[in-house]
């Protein structure tokens, strides 16, 4: 029994911090473009700056862009909008750097209402943000 439970709370922490990674993808992502963008999250360089947190409507993608590096934030909740906090966009952007290597990938994160957002990395040209 304490071997099912603990599995459980395993699998549910897991699925609520996943990750993927675009590894099917011909795009390279450099490391530094990457490190960059999460510089630039930090600091708020954006043209305009970012308000944060982030308000993500419902239905919407969101983001911000730097040396060919995009980063999206996607609300797929039909009426629910949520905001997204600058600290927990770096924590996704460093953990898909740092577990996707140049590929890019997304991971989900939750907004100040609970609800899952995807942020996802890629390439300027293959982000689907507009």
């Amino acid at each position: 029994m304490r071997f099912t439970t603990a599995f459980a709370l395993v699998n549910l922490f897991s699925s609520s911090h996943a990750l993927g990674c675009f590894s099917d993808r011909k795009a390279n992502i450099a490391i530094d473009a990457v490190q960059a963008l999460i510089n630039n999250v930090g600091s708020n360089n954006f043209d305009p700056p970012l308000d944060f947190p982030i308000e993500v409507k419902a239905q919407h993608l969101i983001g911000g862009e730097t040396q060919g590096v995009k980063f999206c934030i996607e609300n797929n909740f039909l009426f629910d909008n949520t905001h997204v906090a600058q600290g927990d966009i770096i924590s996704a952007l460093e953990a898909i750097r740092d577990d996707c290597d140049r590929f890019g990938g997304k991971r989900q994160a939750h907004g100040d209402t609970g609800l899952a957002v995807d942020i996802t990395l890629t390439t300027s040209s293959g982000s689907p943000c507009p």
